[in-house]
């Protein structure tokens, strides 16, 4: 009778989705067309699966679609699969200093265990948001080996628009800006409409992604555009609390950068000769400093996330404090940072080091910065310097460390923190699980000998060379140490894309997550779990309160008081509204 029962549930499985096997070749029916698949071996374990790669989302923006919201995809004048086989697709990019790319790159991937799945059900689905600074980056890079070695969830991997191409904005109907986020939502629309016929559950979709990739994929949790497209969320390294991804003056950047390409008429944009000027002169000339900026960590990004006039098909036209307080799409959300991300930053050059020693004042955003008077300017940048520099008064290299801890807490714990607790807070409650990945071992992504000073460390994107295999990279299985805390990572990912708790709730003995635990955090308590040789729950804030009281202080607009402290009054109202919510 079980046998009876199993193999009806497969039957079923497989007729709710169109995948078979023809001339050698995997296919699967989709609403715009045939798209052809192989079956992978992994040359580092040995996984074995099925990838559909390249597969067209949305019609090139190119022409008249150039800087326009994404068209979906609907199919080709023929029977031909509508997907390439071969090759990588990627977005427009500098790549080794030169132009690379192709404006036809709204393409996704698509990568599924071999076999069905064991209880005749469907598949959980990870759709991963590469970061690069919406600069560069495609998704073909993250290869899903190590999640696929235990054949329990399907990875979708996106491309998206970036820099001009993907960001510039007019404020107006031609160019009304966040082209690359309407990008990836439309893509997570095909995974909604598509990904049961390769065996997927549209209802179990997690939205995952790190640093740029972590701050688009929590701009669709707080954004209403997004709403029912995902279900979970894993944010690595970025939150919308990192505001030097939200620019101001970006109609004054896009005018410059016209007259750079020489795409204006008596001082207006020709905005006919920007959806025809070429590759070559957007990318080069893209990334220049513009006469009014003057900042240093948030000024490598040119063109990014904008607030957008209330036009039709807007993604955004809210502030983010009004979004943070009032959250579009609220999910359970696993959220962390790694130990040492500034450095990635900070060990550029010795130039570099000294720079932002003699120019903390940049770390006051600078929308509030702008409003201060100088005296209250060099009043919060002595409050910087008093706080990790207390005996010192000119750092030196000895004091490396100490510009990695604030170049960390002010760009990545404390966006972190804060997005936690309102999370947390009221009518947006969802459990949300924080981390922080601690182990420096040879799968790490930064290699020391492209930088000036060769400072270890666990810095910023490492850890995603534990989930992906990656050909920037140093990884191979004979490094038992840091394969087995691949293992460990991957677990707890799967574990919540299939569940939405990192934790099974049941296991055999030969798990490598026996005996763990990872609580979700409190109103009164960001605990995290500690991720390196071992998972170790840490039972402490993530951010220290008074390290989050400084920047709280150093972020203020010049009315803003600090007379308690900034932690208490949230914990005091998180934990009523709360209360109201779980009895009212």
């Amino acid at each position: 009778m079980c046998n009876i029962q199993s193999f009806l549930s497969t039957l079923l499985c497989l007729l709710t989705f169109k995948m078979y096997f023809s001339n050698g070749q995997i296919l699967v029916n989709t609403s715009s067309g045939l798209v052809t698949g192989s079956i992978k071996v992994s040359k580092f374990n040995n996984a074995t699966y099925k990838e559909f790669i390249n597969i067209p989302y949305a019609l090139p923006p190119t022409g008249q679609l150039r800087f326009k919201a994404p068209q979906k995809f609907t199919g080709r004048n023929n029977k031909e699969p509508i997907n390439k086989e071969t090759g990588e697709v990627f977005c427009p990019q500098l790549m080794k200093n030169k132009v690379a790319g192709s404006e036809d790159c709204l393409v996704l991937n698509v990568y599924t265990p071999l076999k069905q799945n064991a209880t005749g059900s469907l598949y959980a689905v990870m759709i991963w948001i590469h970061g690069g600074g919406l600069i560069e980056g495609y998704g073909q890079v993250f290869q899903p080996d190590f999640f696929m070695l235990n054949q329990e969830i399907i990875i979708v991997t996106i491309n998206y628009r970036l820099g001009a191409l993907g960001f510039l904005s007019l404020g107006n109907e031609d160019a009304p800006g966040n082209a690359g986020l309407k990008d990836q939502a439309l893509a997570m629309a095909w995974v909604k409409d598509e990904i049961q016929n390769f065996g997927g559950n549209p209802k179990k979709v997690t939205l995952a992604g790190e640093s740029a990739g972590s701050i688009s994929a929590f701009l669709h949790i707080l954004n209403s555009y997004s709403k029912g497209l995902f279900h979970r969320a894993i944010l690595e390294s970025g939150t919308a609390y990192d505001l030097f991804f939200l620019k101001s003056g970006f109609v004054e950047r896009a005018t410059v950068f016209a007259e750079l390409i020489e795409c204006t008429e008596n001082n207006k944009v020709n905005f006919g000769c920007l959806q025809n000027a070429s590759l070559l002169n957007i990318i080069n000339y893209q990334e220049l400093p513009l006469p009014f900026e003057n900042e240093i960590q948030e000024d490598f990004l040119s063109f990014s996330i904008v607030k957008e006039s209330p036009l039709p098909g807007a993604f955004q036209t809210d502030t983010i404090d009004y979004l943070l307080k009032n959250m579009g799409n609220p999910v359970p959300t696993i959220m962390g940072t790694n130990k040492d991300e500034g450095l990635i930053f900070i060990r550029k050059s010795n130039m570099y080091f000294h720079n932002i020693f003699n120019n903390l004042r940049y770390f006051i955003p600078k929308n509030i910065r702008d409003k201060l008077p100088q005296n209250e300017i060099k009043k919060r940048t002595e409050q910087i310097k008093t706080y990790y520099f207390p005996s010192k008064l000119y750092p030196s290299l000895d004091h490396f460390q100490e510009f990695v801890k604030m170049y960390t807490d002010k760009v990545y714990n404390y966006g972190m923190v804060k997005t936690a607790q309102l999370l947390i807070s009221g009518s947006n409650y969802q459990p949300v699980y924080m981390y922080k990945f601690l182990y420096e071992g040879s799968y790490k992504l930064t290699i020391l000998d492209s930088y000036e000073l060769k400072k270890p460390g666990v810095a910023h994107g490492d850890e995603t060379g534990y989930l992906f295999l990656n050909s920037w990279a140093n990884q191979s299985n004979s490094d038992i140490e840091a394969y087995n805390v691949s293992r460990k990572i991957v677990e707890l990912w799967t574990s919540f894309v299939q569940t939405g708790l990192p934790i099974p709730q049941t296991m055999s003995l030969t798990s490598v997550l026996y005996n763990a635990s990872w609580d979700p955090i409190t109103c009164s308590s960001t605990n995290y779990l500690g991720i390196s040789t071992n998972l170790t729950m840490k039972y402490e804030q993530f951010l220290n309160d008074s390290a989050i009281e400084l920047w709280d202080a150093v972020a203020a607009p010049l009315s803003g008081t600090f007379t308690l402290k900034s932690t208490i009054i949230p914990a005091i109202i998180c934990c009523i509204l709360v209360l109201l919510n779980v009895y009212l």
